[in-house]
C-alpha cells in the first residue's frame, strides 16, 4: 500500500527489525527485496522494544531526510494518505491518522487478496471493524526528523506496543508541536490494522516484570527529551530479557 501512494514525495521505506532468528532475518530480506524496502536488522534478546526498533533507525538515518514516518507492519494505508499528509509538512506539526481495526475475518480476507485491492477506496472491504482510540497508535507518525533526534527519538523505557507512540506525542504536545489528525474522526477510513491477538504469556511477562519493580505502564511525560543517556543501543537498554 505504501508502493501504491498516489503522491510526488519522495518516499524511502526502510523495515527495522530486532529478530535473532537467521530464517526469519532471511524471510524478511525477501519480501524487502520483492517491495524495494531496505532491511535493518537490530538483534536482540529483548522482549521486543519498538522504541529501539525506531531509534536505531533515527539515530542513523535523520540527516538524510526532512520527514521520519513511523508506520506499524501490521497497517495497510489508502493511497492517498501521504498526498493528504503533504499538505500539512513543517517543522512545527506532527501528523497521525486514525486507525480501523478490522475483525479477524476481513483481514484474513485482506491478505489472500492484497493484489486484487483497489487501494483508493476502502469503503467495499472494512465493511466489519471498529476504529481504535483518539491517540497516538502508531499506524502513522510524522515527524520532523532533526526534532526527532534533537529529543533522542522514543523512550526506550517502553516494551511492546502503544505506550511509546502515545507518550512520544505527549512530548510533541509540550514542545509546543501542532498535532495535524489527517482524516475527519470516525468518518473517513485512510488506513487500517490487520487483526492479531493481543497478549501471549510471554508478552505478559513484560507488564508483570514492570509492575513487580514499580514502574508504571504509562510514564509520566516530565522531559522533552528522553534517553539521556545513551540511545538506540540494544546493551543499553533496561528491560526484560528472553532466557
Amino acid at each position: 500500500s505504501i508502493k501504491k501512494q498516489n503522491c510526488d514525495l519522495n518516499i524511502h521505506s526502510i523495515l527495522s527489525d530486532m529478530s535473532i532468528d537467521q530464517s526469519i532475518q532471511k524471510e524478511i530480506l525477501n519480501i524487502c527485496k520483492n517491495n524495494n524496502a531496505e532491511y535493518r536488522n537490530i538483534p536482540s534478546t529483548l522482549i521486543w522494544n519498538k522504541a529501539l526498533c525506531l531509534n536505531a533507525i533515527i539515530k542513523n538515518e535523520w540527516k538524510s531526510y526532512d520527514y521520519i514516518c513511523t508506520v506499524d507492519a501490521d497497517i495497510i494505508f489508502r493511497s492517498d494518505v501521504f498526498l493528504k499528509a503533504s499538505d500539512f509538512l513543517n517543522t512545527n506539526n506532527v501528523i497521525l491518522n486514525q486507525t480501523f481495526l478490522i475483525d479477524k475475518e476481513k483481514s484474513n480476507y485482506l491478505l489472500n487478496y492484497l493484489e486484487e485491492i483497489d487501494f483508493s477506496d476502502f469503503s467495499s472491504v472494512l465493511l466489519n471493524g471498529k476504529f481504535l482510540k483518539i491517540c497516538g497508535n502508531g499506524g502513522l507518525q510524522i515527524f520532523n526528523s532533526k526534532w526527532l533526534y534533537d529529543v533522542h527519538g522514543c523512550d526506550e523505557r517502553y516494551n511492546l506496543w502503544g505506550g511509546p507512540d502515545n507518550e512520544i506525542i505527549k512530548r510533541a504536545q509540550k514542545a509546543q508541536k501542532k498535532v495535524i489528525w489527517l482524516n475527519k474522526i470516525n468518518q473517513e477510513i485512510l488506513q487500517c490494522h490487520l487483526f492479531h491477538s493481543t497478549f501471549s504469556k510471554n508478552e505478559k511477562f513484560a507488564i508483570d516484570y514492570k509492575q513487580t519493580n514499580n514502574i508504571p505502564l504509562y510514564h509520566k511525560t516530565q522531559n522533552i527529551i528522553v534517553n539521556q543517556n545513551s540511545w538506540g543501543i540494544e546493551k543499553n537498554i533496561i528491560g526484560p530479557r528472553s532466557i
